[in-house]
């Protein structure tokens, strides 16, 4: 297994999931949004603004070519297949599966955030859209409900990697 990637909604926790998975395992973390900004050396959400939902969502995975790392992907990844394809090549898929009521208390900007979605999509909309694709590409799903520590879901995935 090279590296694991991490999909799920915005707010859902990826980013401090995947660094306190990195660092147990020895690996590399890489967050795509992070990388998608750099890049384009703006927002994610100026990003989504000026060019459209589609073009963001081919900015980064398709090239992405790393070893031994966790990768945090944006949300909205599951919906650019070739994306997926390249980032699950000899990799593994965990879906960090957090309840829609859980995601609308912790993600309070989602105007701002630079989540990637319609000019009439909610949180709501986005969960009903995102889910199929999500189970679609997991090799491995953990529930995530609220106030569970980090550390516990860390341990989760490891145990479900084994």
């Amino acid at each position: 297994m090279n590296n694991i990637v991490l999909i799920g909604m915005p707010g859902s926790g990826k980013s401090t999931i995947g660094v306190i998975l990195a660092k147990r395992l020895g690996y590399d973390f890489v967050d795509t949004d992070n990388l998608i900004s750099d890049r384009e050396k703006t927002t994610l959400q100026d990003i989504i603004d000026k060019k459209g939902v589609s073009e963001f969502l081919k900015i980064v995975g398709e090239e992405l070519n790393i070893d031994n790392t966790v990768i945090a992907t944006g949300g909205s990844m599951v919906f650019s297949d070739s994306a997926m394809k390249n980032l699950l090549n000899g990799s593994k898929c965990v879906f960090i599966d957090v309840p829609l009521p859980e995601i609308k208390r912790r993600v309070k900007n989602i105007d701002t955030r630079g989540i990637a979605m319609g000019k009439d999509d909610t949180l709501d909309t986005l969960y009903e859209k995102r889910m199929p694709k999500y189970r679609e590409y997991a090799d491995i799903t953990v529930e995530v409900k609220q106030n569970s520590k980090i550390d516990n879901v860390v341990s989760k995935i490891l145990d479900k990697l084994k």
